[in-house]
């Protein structure tokens, strides 16, 4: 759990832990509603986290972002070009779909856990991570899902 006004830097550190956990990250799946929703003002949140968190995992091939198309482009090339300065070989897909609500990030396909809220809101109101990882069987449900939208 993380308070409202946490330092921003403990979440950075709690997510790495956990992406540390999936070994050898080559693929990370995002799904994020409000992804690339921030305001010009709160960029440099989810800059921090992305950038910080993700510094590092050069073994991360793939950084795919699943989220709405209701987002303005030069924020999503705003963000984009700060995670390429961190990790310049990967390679980043956005998937289109208005199909979910919660958050997500799933590693390597097989293991992955909630972000109860998107980087946009980290920081502001109290929220959680989720301390251990969903099920097998409810990560094959979300790749099902996003894969057929």
């Amino acid at each position: 759990m993380f308070r409202a006004g946490c330092d921003i830097n403990n979440i950075t550190e709690f997510l790495r832990i956990k992406l540390m956990n999936g070994r050898d990250l080559r693929k990370l799946t995002i799904i994020d509603p409000y992804f690339f929703k921030y305001g010009n003002s709160k960029f440099s949140i989810p800059k921090q986290v992305m950038v910080d968190t993700l510094n590092g995992f050069n073994s991360l091939e793939i950084l795919e972002i699943v989220t709405p198309t209701d987002y303005t482009v030069t924020k999503k090339e705003k963000l984009e070009a700060e995670i390429k300065k961190v990790l310049p070989r990967v390679q980043l897909n956005v998937i289109h779909t208005s199909g979910f609500h919660d958050r997500f990030w799933i590693m390597n396909e097989n293991k992955g856990f909630i972000v109860g809220t998107s980087l946009n809101g980290m920081t502001n109101k109290h929220f959680f991570i989720q301390d251990d990882y969903l099920s097998d069987r409810d990560i094959q449900e979300l790749l099902a899902i996003y894969k057929n939208t």
